[in-house]
């Protein structure tokens, strides 16, 4: 079976949060084996929980519903985090026009570093500081939703990013979220995680704390209908990675698993044509969901070997995480593969 993530990274300690959560009592747990080709779980558990953002929004043009959350959050000025990439295909204009109708005030963070180090994170919010908001919008890719995740536990805070690194429950949020993915992969937009560059260890770290799940969430497949191929595969492997390690972590639930099996039949059953088919926007809606699905997973399970190996590729050679996910992808699989079919 994978070895656990937390083996090689610092154990997370779950706390309380305001957010959506949900534990069952049982017994404990443990393993996976193959029965008839299909796999069936043995396992008994503990207790369990599953964390997810309180409101989430599908469908095309379901952007339109930032309307509702201003008017039900009493927004004044919204802050975006978004970067240049999105500003120049012109999704982020999409956000803006409802924001100019809607006459609410915003501003706007693009200088946002792909896969950036936590002292990019810093930049910015030293710029973020200086600005008021009611709400924080984040429209792109993981990054930019990370970014945005850190920035409203942050924003006015007595404490900084680097101790967060150093103490992640430490984090209180300050600021509420909506995420609007820009990818088919990510599953930040689900998360409690943010994941940072730490260049003096060339490594990632991941800082995690249910006060940066997001508060709403809109899955608008109209924001991938032109989404490079390249995206496609890589934000899409990185998904399907999220799906497979939960459902075979030795933390996985009955929660997870559900969420996991879900997302994974959706990603299998769409990668290939929302790759191939560009035009094919009910794949790209069903890769969009399926990521979602794997990031609520990974709140209740957690990632493995697969994630765990790829941060240091990331950090020091400064491969895009969905690549150097697909590097390690089968190499893991094949070596845990007994393990899993025990």
């Amino acid at each position: 079976m994978f070895r656990n993530r937390t083996k090689i990274t610092k154990q997370r300690v779950e706390r309380g949060s305001k957010n959506r959560y949900y534990m069952i009592s049982s017994k404990r747990c443990s393993k996976i084996k193959h029965k008839n080709n299909n796999i069936t779980k043995e396992r008994k558990y503990m207790s369990y929980q599953i964390k997810i953002p309180s409101c989430i929004f599908g469908g095309a043009g379901s952007i339109e519903n930032v309307k509702a959350v201003i008017e039900k959050e009493n927004a004044k000025k919204v802050i975006i985090f978004t970067d240049k990439g999105i500003r120049s295909t012109g999704l982020l204009d999409l956000l803006t026009d409802i924001l100019e109708e809607n006459k609410t005030e915003y501003q706007v963070f693009d200088d946002l570093a792909c896969e950036p180090s936590y002292q990019d994170v810093e930049k910015v919010m030293k710029e973020v500081e200086n600005t008021s908001g009611d709400l924080i919008i984040a429209i792109g890719g993981g990054s930019v939703m990370d970014a945005a995740k850190l920035c409203c536990v942050l924003k006015d805070a007595d404490y900084t990013i680097k101790d967060l690194l150093n103490d992640p429950m430490l984090a209180k949020k300050q600021i509420k979220t909506v995420m609007i993915p820009t990818t088919c992969g990510t599953g930040s937009e689900a998360t409690c995680n943010a994941i940072v560059a730490v260049p003096e260890e060339q490594s990632k770290k991941g800082i995690v704390n249910d006060s940066m799940i997001p508060d709403y969430v809109v899955l608008d497949s109209n924001m991938i209908r032109k989404l490079p191929k390249s995206i496609v595969a890589a934000t899409g492997v990185d998904a399907l990675a999220h799906v497979v390690e939960c459902f075979t972590s030795k933390k996985a639930t009955p929660f997870s698993d559900t969420y996991a099996a879900a997302g994974a039949k959706l990603i299998f059953h769409n990668i290939r044509e929302a790759y191939n088919n560009p035009d094919n926007m009910e794949a790209k809606s069903n890769m969009m969901t399926g990521a979602f699905y794997g990031g609520v997973a990974i709140t209740g399970s957690g990632t493995t070997a697969v994630h765990a190996l790829s941060y240091p590729l990331g950090g020091k050679y400064h491969i895009a995480h969905g690549v150097s996910n697909a590097i390690l992808f089968a190499h893991v699989m094949e070596f845990n593969k007994d393990a899993c079919s025990k």
